[in-house]
């Protein structure tokens, strides 16, 4: 199903008229954005009215919400068909321009390194860069079929609706169902997508059900986390035109990408990036506009993504993993990405999340929290062929489902928890 616009007018003229209500009050409005096509026109009917957006999580539960709300304090708000109006400022756009290419556009969250989400207000000229550097890398068209399998309220569906809404291509909806392969690839060719994005658990799963690339798609983006190489290969030899990317909802998306179907990434033009001390920092006029209630970024200043990272001679990144992450084990440092992409690979394993829980010998002790049916000797002789002995986990938790966040990214914290928990099991003498 492809996006209609029989909402959007009427959707446009009462935000027009609720923004009117607020007289001297800049508007910050608020509305679910989730994958269908109500929300695709609040999107667009905020775009088009030139009013800053701040969509919520679909996923969030009631209390999520009241706390964004309460840092954010919107004024205008989406519910039960019509727009309610607060009338009353809303401090978040206070020390931002009112107008022009630094007006912010949307107030996005993102989970930060410490568990704890933040708000990041992404400007008109940040996202119409990424629009742009998108449009050159993609080489997209009006003709293209862009699939919205993100919530609009992440930063990979807005930039989605963004693209389509600057002349890009058409945007088409799924019916909102879990993921499931053999479903997706029907929609992928029921729909003649052109454009889909997907993070390596979908890819691995289309990989595993052997299901060869649709005729009409032309690009496959590929993110959230690493791709191994060897899942990024197996999907080429069915014929998925793949495009390994790294992106940041504080880079209004994608950041870089990996030209053909190679597993290296390089930065889209206009942004530069650089890792000093092994640390990822970029600039250019993506990058956003701040944290609310943070300072002020500006687009010609370095800014730390806080990722583990290398840039190559020839423009290549590498991102190793977030600089939080890293595991001190006997005194050796480990990146869970690294662990994390090697055992993707091994038959059995769905989904897995690598952390570090506390130890009295080893300071911290590696742990994998795993989905799937692979059994533990499988897991330990699959880890210990391809990596060093203080990068393998020293013990297997066994979940229904690897734990995520609102935006689909591993929650580290809650795969801690349940690492910690089994942990205190008894286990046998020098299992450390």
């Amino acid at each position: 199903m492809t996006a209609g616009m029989a909402d959007l007018q009427s959707v446009r003229t009462s935000l027009a008229e609720a923004t009117a209500r607020l007289g001297s009050h800049r508007p910050l409005a608020t509305f679910v954005g989730d994958r269908g096509p109500l929300s695709l026109s609040l999107v667009r009917a905020c775009l088009e009215e030139r009013v800053a957006m701040a969509p919520v999580h679909p996923r969030w539960t009631d209390s999520e919400v009241r706390v964004a709300e309460e840092l954010l304090r919107p004024n205008l708000r989406w519910a039960d068909g019509a727009w309610r109006v607060e009338p009353a400022p809303s401090t978040v756009l206070h020390g931002h321009d009112a107008s022009g290419p630094e007006a912010p556009a949307a107030v996005l969250w993102t989970s930060g390194s410490s568990g704890a989400p933040r708000a990041a207000v992404l400007s008109t000229r940040a996202l119409d860069a990424a629009a742009r550097a998108s449009a050159e890398v993609l080489r997209t068209t009006r003709t293209d079929r862009w699939l919205l399998s993100l919530p609009l309220a992440h930063v990979g569906g807005l930039s989605i609706a963004y693209r389509a809404w600057r002349g890009a291509g058409e945007v088409v909806f799924g019916d909102g169902a879990p993921f499931e392969a053999s479903a997706f690839h029907a929609l992928l060719t029921r729909e003649a997508v052109t454009v889909a994005s997907v993070v390596p658990t979908m890819l691995a799963r289309l990989v595993r059900a052997s299901l060869p690339s649709p005729a009409s798609l032309r690009v496959l983006l590929v993110g959230g986390a690493a791709a191994p190489d060897a899942l990024i290969a197996a999907a080429t030899e069915l014929g998925y035109p793949v495009r390994a990317t790294y992106g940041l909802t504080e880079t209004a998306a994608q950041l870089a990408t990996a030209p053909g179907t190679a597993a290296a990434a390089r930065v889209v033009p206009g942004m530069e990036i650089r890792a000093p001390s092994g640390v990822l920092e970029v600039r250019g006029p993506q990058l956003f506009s701040g944290y609310v209630g943070g300072e002020p970024v500006s687009p010609n200043d370095w800014w730390s993504t806080r990722d583990a990272g290398e840039v190559t001679s020839d423009g290549v990144v590498r991102v190793l993993g977030r600089v939080d992450d890293v595991i001190v084990s006997g005194g050796e440092n480990v990146q869970p990405l690294e662990v994390e992409s090697v055992l993707t690979g091994c038959p059995g394993v769905d989904a897995v999340c690598v952390v570090g829980v506390p130890d009295a010998e080893w300071g911290e002790r590696v742990v994998g929290v795993v989905a799937g049916v692979a059994l533990r000797a499988d897991l330990d002789a699959f880890a210990a062929a391809r990596l060093a002995a203080f990068k393998c986990p020293k013990h297997w938790v066994h979940v229904e489902a690897v734990p995520v966040t609102a935006n689909g990214k591993l929650d580290r914290g809650v795969a801690r928890s349940l690492a910690v928990a089994a942990s205190a099991e008894p286990r046998p003498v020098g299992d450390a």
